[in-house]
């Protein structure tokens, strides 16, 4: 009986130890072709965005003279995702040049803007808010040119900036008259007249844009 019972014990040995070499020989067992192109036949996701790092943008107020490289303001540019009407991003007092009307911004590291179609909205310190839609943000520099969409209306001068020109403005720009006030002098000759006073009357009760 006990030679039976130690023949079964060396069996049973015999078999844990095969077992043990067998799985040991399939792990350690080098890559093979088929296994290469297992692999690589296997699916792969890659995500990747394009970062903005700066934007320039062109856009001409109304009526300044003279109507030749004599653009500049002060633009707040406001970034709207169109899906939800959220605002991505907003900058107040982005200044033009006179040449060309160009607003340059650059974004910093928090500043994080994905490639992808947005709505603008745009506002000039003296003017009316504009909004342009469907606008495609893909480059790293992107440039934006407005100016073929039509000039920013002029005449929004009071303190309170409502984006309405009622009689609030134009109480604000007789204030003016004969200064050489800048949010008042919207052709921006230098001189707050009645220039200035005829641009602003014809687009009185108009309204900007809104996101």
């Amino acid at each position: 009986m006990k030679n039976y019972l130690k023949a079964v014990m060396v069996f049973l040995f015999a078999v844990v130890a095969v077992s043990g070499i067998v799985y040991l020989f399939q792990v350690a067992k080098p890559t093979t072709k088929d296994d290469e192109e297992e692999v690589l036949q296997a699916d792969v996701e890659i995500r990747a965005f394009i970062r903005m790092q700066e934007i320039v943008f062109r856009v001409h107020p109304e009526k300044r003279h003279p109507d030749l490289h004599h653009w500049s303001t002060y633009a707040d540019f406001t970034i709207e995702n169109p899906s939800d009407g959220s605002t991505v991003y907003h900058w107040d007092a982005v200044l033009t040049d006179h040449t060309n009307g160009d607003g340059r911004i650059e974004l910093d590291p928090t500043e994080v803007v994905n490639s992808g179609v947005y709505n603008i909205l745009i506002k000039g310190r003296s003017h009316l808010s504009k909004r342009y839609e469907g606008i495609v943000l893909e480059d790293i520099s992107e440039t934006l040119d407005f100016t073929p969409y039509g000039d920013i209306l002029a005449g929004d001068t009071h303190n309170s900036r409502d984006d309405f020109i009622n009689s609030l403005d134009i109480s604000t720009l007789i204030i003016q008259l004969g200064t050489g006030n800048y949010v008042c002098d919207l052709n921006q000759d230098s001189q707050v007249n009645s220039l200035d006073l005829s641009n602003q009357v014809y687009n009185i009760g108009k309204a900007g844009d809104t996101l």
